[in-house]
């Protein structure tokens, strides 16, 4: 399961924003939404634009959610001289600017807060500049797709396009234009031998970066969801995995109507409209109510459906009345999708309103924490989160881990972090290939209170419960030394992966933690689902050392968001002394590019020596290496997973953590295609424990129960009857399940 990074603040999404600090510059900016934040300690921010004479400039400034900003507009020329000034022309106490240059020029906006004595109000903002009229050299967001840096093709919403991958072709891009609060979902399908995803790419300050969030995502089929943050044009990019062959790629504008509090929502049913859809942006604890009154028409029986980005149904209800009337206590912060539908073929107008009761933070059992401390709870059903309430300062970097207690505890721990409204800033599900939860080194955006949300997957909704152990820390993380030592460095989003395999095992993300001996400390942007402020890997063995090769190898796995060829530091240290440097022949530092891997080795000799072997080669995996090497996809109890077999790719590997006497039960069901899976269970040396190829001579799925020997990790591979030489080919799911425990026979 592929997760990315997810930043939710509003619907128009920090994930493509710019977070402003206090200074004494003006920022250059253009058409677009900027966010920033007003304190005592910063009461103005400054940002320059370019405007044209004859054009119409309207800016913008509108405390967020939860803020009691009063704001407060200055607009200057180049003089410095004052041109316009508001404080409450926008809806609220917000506040709009609307002029006409007379002469081309650069302005510069004042963004601060009403001048009470004292002033008394604070708070997170957004700022929108948005310039119409005679746009002199391009200044129109929508006129022709900027340089993106890559070739792509030109399309439009609501319409599908086709394309085909031959083997070394990963990548191709589409480009289409769309408005600030456009709620689009683009969806991929792919052929059965090939295997691919998607992801909406927004250019911002010439850097691309990711804005979307996939919702669904199989072997032949992935969904994924955006909310445009500003007018322009958007990347999408469709990257081969494995395999090749052909795919549809469709994108459509959902809804271009956000649901507001203040203002009631008016659409119409016709006859050949199965559904309209409108979008929300939801605060975690948050009651919001969702009415529809029918205006106009008869024989209508209004439907409203709740779903989240993943396309889960939250709430649902009908009425053969003109009203309906649907609420929801939501989850987590996110947007939220409301789907209105008419169960009879009939046509009529209707309105929606929206309600909400927002979370009040002061009645929240809130525990007041602080860094370089640990804590201890229980997340059960009556009690699924925990809210913890620090303070921090802008560019401290905030490191938080989420374990499990006592080896029978099947608790799934699920972190986030929130700023003082209770907003997302960054989630993490599982850290490496274990149900802890991390954070790591997270740079604080501002001054301030953040919450840290302590819940476990699924958050209310989610069904494992147990002990855990909450540890913050601040500062760079300090690496532990030892006999033997190899870290890795590197900058930006990139999720490169350090491997060390001995002559035994290998230490890595899929195998965090060796019992004789080899501990991943810090990973950073592994599945890039913990975005780093420093990115480090380090691998350390206090002593138990073996004698023999060890092989190095620095694995660029996924792109992430949109990183290309990234320079790295590898470092290997034996005994206090640094044996070898990656370097390339030129004394430079060494690249790799998504997909490539660079190996190092070295020998350690009985008597105490070391030398290195192998200086450093680039090599490109295969993709049956990849699948072999590059990491066991995790699995706990209760899990359904998809995957695929293809000539390409023969066998899949998938790890799970269990208990001595847990009886399991796994399933391999075949999906598509002829494919003839066989499930074979290993321990975490990779011997073999038990294989099924077939069910019964009827049935040709996979199907084996086994009661495991000890405490540990155990790996599943999937693979096909003849393995290599094979011929079916497929899609599958795996299921994992706890069929008893020895705690269970106890009781």
């Amino acid at each position: 399961m592929r997760l990315r990074l997810f930043i939710s603040i509003v619907l128009i999404s920090l994930l493509s924003s710019i977070l402003v600090t206090a200074q004494d510059e003006a920022i250059p900016i253009t058409v677009g939404t900027y966010f920033g934040e007003i304190t005592d300690a910063n009461p103005i921010d400054r940002y320059s634009f370019e405007g044209l004479e004859g054009q119409e400039i309207v800016i913008t400034m509108d405390a967020l959610v939860n803020s009691n900003l009063d704001a407060t507009l200055n607009l200057l020329d180049s003089n410095g001289e004052l041109v316009q000034t508001d404080d409450d022309s926008g809806e609220n106490r917000n506040a709009r600017i609307i002029f006409t240059p007379r002469i081309s020029d650069t302005f510069t906006i004042e963004a601060l807060r009403y001048q009470s004595n004292p002033p008394l109000t604070t708070g997170s903002y957004v700022l929108t500049l948005s310039i119409t009229g005679d746009t002199g050299s391009g200044i129109d967001p929508l006129n022709i797709p900027p340089d993106f840096g890559v070739d792509f093709e030109t399309t439009i919403f609501d319409t599908s396009v086709s394309g085909t991958f031959a083997t070394g072709d990963n990548l191709q891009y589409y480009v289409v234009g769309a408005q600030q609060g456009d709620f689009t979902r683009v969806e991929l399908t792919t052929s059965s031998s090939l295997v691919a995803n998607i992801r909406i790419l927004s250019r911002i300050n010439q850097t691309l970066s990711v804005i979307s969030r996939t919702a669904r995502n199989t072997p032949t089929e992935e969904v994924i969801f955006a909310t445009i943050p500003q007018t322009g044009w958007y990347l999408i990019e469709v990257e081969r995995e494995a395999g090749s062959g052909t795919y549809t790629l469709s994108p459509n504008l959902i809804s271009d109507t956000l649901l507001s509090a203040e203002t009631p929502t008016q659409a119409a049913f016709s006859a050949d409209t199965e559904a309209l859809t409108f979008v929300f942006n939801g605060t975690i604890n948050e009651r919001v109510f969702v009415n529809l009154t029918v205006l106009e028409g008869q024989n209508i029986v209004p439907e409203i459906s709740i779903f989240d980005l993943n396309q889960n149904l939250l709430e649902q209800r009908s009425s053969e009345g003109a009203q309906v009337r649907v609420n929801l206590n939501v989850p987590r912060s996110s947007p939220y999708i409301v789907e209105v539908s008419n169960l009879r073929a009939s046509i009529g107008t209707f309105e929606l309103q929206l309600r909400r009761v927002p979370v009040d933070i002061s009645k929240l059992p809130i525990i007041e924490a602080d860094y370089n401390e640990n804590y201890e709870d229980t997340i059960s059903n009556d009690n699924p989160i925990d809210y913890y309430r620090f303070s921090g300062k802008a560019g401290e970097l905030v490191t938080v881990e989420m374990t499990t207690v006592g080896n029978s505890n099947l608790l799934d721990p699920y972190l986030i972090l929130g700023d003082s409204t209770l907003n997302e800033l960054i989630f993490n599900d599982n850290a490496s290939a274990s149900r802890a939860a991390r954070i790591a080194q997270f740079a604080l955006p501002a001054d301030g209170d953040y919450f840290i949300i302590a819940t476990r997957a699924g958050l209310s909704r989610g069904s494992t419960t147990g002990a855990y152990e909450l540890e913050i820390t601040v500062g760079e993380i300090q690496l532990e030394m030892g006999e033997l030592t190899a870290t890795l460095t590197w900058e930006g989003e990139a999720d490169l992966n350090l491997f060390v395999q001995t002559p035994s095992y290998t230490v890595s993300w899929a195998n965090p933690n060796e019992p004789e001996g080899g501990i991943l400390q810090i990973d950073s942007n592994t599945g890039c689902e913990t975005p780093t402020a420093q990115p480090i890997e380090h691998i350390y063995w206090e002593d138990n050392t073996e004698v023999g090769d060890y092989t190095i190898w620095v694995w660029y796995q996924d792109a992430c968001r949109m990183a290309s060829e990234t320079p790295f530091n590898l470092t290997v240290t034996y005994q206090n002394e640094t044996i070898f440097v990656s370097t390339s022949g030129e004394g430079d530092q060494v690249s790799v590019s998504n997909g490539e891997r660079y190996e190092a080795s070295i020998r350690l000799t009985d008597s105490g020596n070391s030398f290195v072997v192998n200086r450093g080669t680039i090599t490109t995996p295969s993709p049956q290496q990849t699948a072999s090497q590059g990491g066991d996809t995790l699995i706990v109890y209760g899990d359904t997973i998809s995957g695929s077999i293809t000539d390409e790719v023969f066998a899949q590997f998938y790890q799970f953590e269990g208990n001595e006497g847990d009886a399991v039960m796994i399933t391999v069901q075949r999906v598509t295609n002829d494919l003839d899976p066989i499930a074979v269970l290993r321990d975490s040396r990779d011997i073999n424990l038990a294989r099924n190829d077939d069910v019964n001579p009827n049935n040709r799925n996979s199907e084996l129960i086994y009661t495991l020997p000890a405490d540990g990790r155990y790996v599943i591979a999937v693979t096909r009857y003849g393995v290599r030489d094979g011929t079916t080919t497929g899609n599958y799911s795996l299921s994992l399940s706890l069929l008893a425990s020895i705690e269970d026979e106890a009781e």
